[in-house]
């Protein structure tokens, strides 16, 4: 065979494979994104751990976008904690922190994703602290579950967005030929987690007029107001906000569009925006009374579904917190939330409130994330970086929330044979409670020896000793000295460079 013929080969396994950049020397399988942080986390940053789920704008394995697309958790500072490439099905989005039966698990909707009508078809995987499958949530009475929301409602149920197909006739909409006879009824249903039985469902068609439509009607992100069974619906392509009521299904307000109930305070206006939110409270304001605060991600943008440059309301993409008074029927602005630069972002996005006042806002279509203080002030900025497959990244929801995680897989260890000693390597995907890790050896004879320890240093710990044993362990301990897991007995080995190929 000859050396083109070869290469070629190389090419074909290597080239395509979604691993292999040699970040981490435990787990060479893996190419996680790398987070460009421009500003750097200050003191002022909320606590917390980011979630998120990088992906292309492109086809798959085209353009090109993140090598390993997938949920990941990252510290503020940079460090990989968590990888849920091979957890989950490769485009999975909208992965968050929630509480469900007494303890704190992870979900993450995990399907296929119409572009660029931005409808999702799957499900919702629902994992515990130690990344264990417990539960996958689907759509009830033969529907797919959408990407857009997915709140656990109590320790029995959970609400989700539902794309239902309809046909329909809609010369009245301007419909020409007979392909334009489907339209999608955005839906909302409630299950039972055990089940999967249909405990509650809304349709948009039932309550909301198609002809507030700027473009097609796709509406999404439900906000919730669980003891008064109220919803938020953020209507993206009406550029319009809903409230409605759970018992009924009506209509109670609508915020924005042309028969808006509210007339619009300074800064208020808003267009294509995602994720709207209710609050009880909000730095000295609440929702009591006539008062209610609400909060979304306002775009301000969209795709160009006919061709050229993208359709903006505005040159800027923003997070706004809003004051409603439904007596007045007026609304306020309390807060903007603008990245460095003014990113314009067609479409995902969301806004995050964030216990100590500041908000986390993840631009979307841009991949980057930021952290604010409520005055407006950037105090964390990051785009998404994989080298020369960066380009093209995008994350439809970002996060930031207290986690605390140990894995039930066990650590990945590796130590390569040098000339003055031996270099061990050591991750534990999804770990956050070690701080030390200590490294065993054994000789020829099986005798056992403490090589040394290293204070854990992000997501792989590199260790470096003179001796040069056969075999070697490794062990974690948490911040009070206690044992957490130890690693499989692996047999020291020499280094190879990863393969070349033209």
């Amino acid at each position: 065979m000859g050396h083109s013929k070869l290469s070629y080969l190389a090419t074909i396994l290597f080239t395509g494979y979604a691993g292999a950049n040699l970040a981490y020397k435990s787990r060479p399988d893996l190419a996680a994104p790398v987070l460009n942080i421009t500003i750097p986390a200050t003191n002022e940053t909320a606590d917390g751990l980011i979630f998120y789920t990088p992906e292309s704008i492109y086809a798959d394995n085209t353009g090109h976008g993140p090598a390993q697309s997938g949920p990941y958790i990252f510290t503020d500072k940079g460090d990989l904690v968590w990888t849920g490439f091979g957890y989950v099905g490769p485009r999975s989005e909208n992965f968050l922190v929630q509480n469900y039966r007494g303890q704190q698990v992870l979900t993450i909707f995990e399907g296929s994703h119409n572009s660029p009508m931005g409808h999702g078809h799957g499900h919702t995987s629902i994992f515990d602290n130690k990344y264990r499958l417990l539960k996958q949530i689907k759509g009830g009475g033969h529907k797919l579950a959408d990407q857009h929301e997915f709140l656990i409602f109590d320790n029995h149920s959970a609400v989700f967005t539902v794309y239902d197909p309809e046909i329909a006739d809609l010369s009245a909409y301007g419909a020409k030929s007979d392909s334009q006879q489907w339209i999608l009824d955005n839906k909302i249903q409630k299950v039972d987690t055990d089940t999967n039985r249909v405990l509650w469902e809304w349709s948009s068609l039932e309550h909301v007029d198609p002809a507030g439509t700027n473009l097609t009607l796709q509406s999404g992100n439900a906000g919730t107001d669980v003891e008064r069974n109220q919803y938020l619906l953020s209507a993206r392509s009406m550029c319009t906000i809903f409230k409605m009521d759970g018992d009924t299904g009506k209509i109670i307000w609508q915020l924005g569009g042309p028969n808006s109930n509210f007339s619009l305070g300074d800064g208020v206006e808003f267009c294509w925006q995602h994720d709207t939110r209710m609050h009880q409270k909000y730095l000295q304001h609440e929702t009591k009374g006539s008062k209610e605060i609400i909060s979304f991600f306002d775009n301000s943008a969209h795709e160009n579904l006919a061709g050229g440059p993208d359709l903006k309301a505005r040159a800027y993409s923003a997070g706004k917190v809003v004051e409603l008074d439904t007596e007045n029927w007026t609304s306020k602005l309390l807060a903007e939330f603008r990245a460095p630069g003014d990113l314009s972002v067609r479409s995902q996005g969301n806004l995050q409130l964030l216990p100590n006042g500041n908000a986390f806002i993840n631009w979307g279509y841009d991949g980057a994330m930021s952290e604010h203080t409520p005055d407006g002030s950037t105090i964390f900025f990051s785009g998404m970086d994989s080298g020369k497959l960066g380009p093209g990244s995008e994350n439809y929801r970002a996060f930031k929330f207290d986690w605390h995680g140990q894995p039930y897989e066990e650590p990945a260890l590796v130590a390569f044979k040098e000339s003055n000693g031996t270099a061990l390597y050591i991750s534990w995907n999804g770990d956050t409670e070690s701080k030390v890790w200590k490294f065993f050896g054994e000789d020829a004879k099986g005798q056992k020896m403490l090589l040394g320890q290293a204070k854990r240093t992000g997501f792989e710990t590199g260790f470096r000793t003179s001796h040069k044993p056969i075999r070697v362990v490794a062990e974690a301990f948490d911040v009070r000295g206690h044992r957490l897991v130890s690693s499989s007995v692996v047999k020291t080995r020499d280094y190879k460079l990863r393969l070349e190929y033209s």
